[in-house]
């Protein structure tokens, strides 16, 4: 089982990710800053050829969107685990700071005029850097941005437990995972609506906060 309070900080950094994820789908017009799967889809739909059935689910889209976000989800992973690697505590506070830094830049770029939406293709390499933010440890996987693996690792431990090789509620753990971040997409489009670009602002405190809270409690 995941202790409690690193279960929690975990379930904190994937609310925020669902936040990102559906703030850069409504930007984005249906593509995914953290949700690679997705992107990978549609890539394979852009590829299908200018007759296939399938392109004309993406009318006016094309093979550079998926591919620039895989990307640059690809580098912030690269980046992230790389500064990481030698860090000793269970959390990278570099890599946090990475991310709130690429927050930042999204939100501020999106003022300029005649950028569009460009700034937020962005999020995506934040998006892969969190990942890197919690070293493995325990049953859940915290931090990360997507919960396809979750879902599968909720009814893989449900069944382990029903014969007695699970702990009875770990499964209940995965769970949580996936229920913050349908928690915090559902309040990064309800918020976006209202504020656009500018709710960034409200991942951005939320990672400050908690770096803050556990560099202060190292010393």
């Amino acid at each position: 089982m995941t202790p409690p309070a690193r279960l929690l900080t975990g379930l904190v950094l994937t609310a925020v990710a669902g936040f990102v994820d559906a703030l850069a789908f409504i930007e984005l017009g249906g593509y995914f800053a953290s949700f690679m799967s997705g992107n990978t889809t549609q890539l394979g739909l852009a590829m299908s050829g200018p007759d296939g059935r399938a392109l004309q689910l993406l009318r006016g889209q094309s093979l550079f969107m998926p591919l620039l976000l895989i990307g640059l989800f690809f580098t912030g992973a690269f980046l992230a685990s790389f500064i990481s690697a030698r860090e000793q505590h269970w959390y990278s506070a570099r890599v946090m700071l990475l991310v709130i830094t690429l927050l930042l830049i999204t939100m501020l770029l999106g003022q300029i005029q005649g950028l569009a939406s460009m700034p937020v293709i962005l999020l995506a390499a934040a998006m892969g850097a969190q990942n890197a933010v919690f070293k493995p440890h325990g049953a859940a996987r915290l931090g990360t941005t997507f919960v396809t693996g979750t879902i599968f690792n909720a009814a893989n431990d449900l069944a382990h437990s029903l014969r007695g090789q699970a702990p009875r509620y770990r499964w209940l753990q995965h769970i949580y995972v996936w229920l913050s971040l349908v928690f915090g997409a559902a309040c990064g489009a309800v918020l976006y609506t209202g504020t656009g670009i500018w709710s960034l602002l409200l991942p951005v405190v939320v990672l400050t906060l908690m770096l803050v809270f556990y560099r202060l409690k190292e010393k």
